[in-house]
């Protein structure tokens, strides 16, 4: 019996299917990274005084180490992207809060409200707080500026 040759259709591939700009699944500047990550490494590990096993050894492992996270990256992100994204929000870092921007102008009247809505106890802490507060005026010899208010510690 002789073997059939069978002819498979060859189709092209369009350009969509191959990633542009990637190397085995990894964006080209992850690699870069990981290379110079990786390069730094060995350059630091050969540069210490190491027995010639254990300086095979560390490069190994230290070396393949950063060079892998350099190519894998912080959670599908470039390692200098994260840096630079971090060092953007350090920048502008703010506070955030849920009362709106009436709060900071109406601030007697959310005063009142927080104090009207409180627990008993908390309204019980407060008042005791006062007169402590109005007690040590009356006989303390420092002027009342120096006392620790309420309003000092909120802001």
């Amino acid at each position: 019996m002789a073997k059939k040759e069978r002819d498979f259709a060859t189709y092209p591939l369009s350009k969509n299917v191959i990633r542009q700009g990637e190397f085995l699944g990894y964006p080209i500047r992850n690699w870069i990274e990981g290379l110079v990550f990786g390069g730094i490494a060995v350059f630091v590990i050969q540069h210490i005084p190491f027995t010639t096993l254990a300086s095979i050894v560390f490069t190994l492992l230290w070396g393949g180490a950063a060079t892998v996270f350099g190519i894998r990256g912080i959670k599908n992100r470039s390692v200098t992207e994260m840096l630079i994204d971090q060092l953007k929000y350090l920048k502008n870092k703010r506070k955030a809060h849920l009362r709106g921007p009436e709060y900071v102008r109406n601030k007697k009247e959310f005063k009142e409200y927080n104090i009207k809505y409180s627990t008993v106890a908390e309204q019980l802490l407060a008042g005791a707080r006062e007169k402590l507060l109005e007690f040590a005026y009356k006989h303390s010899e420092l002027d009342s500026s120096e006392f620790d208010t309420e309003d000092d510690r909120s802001e």
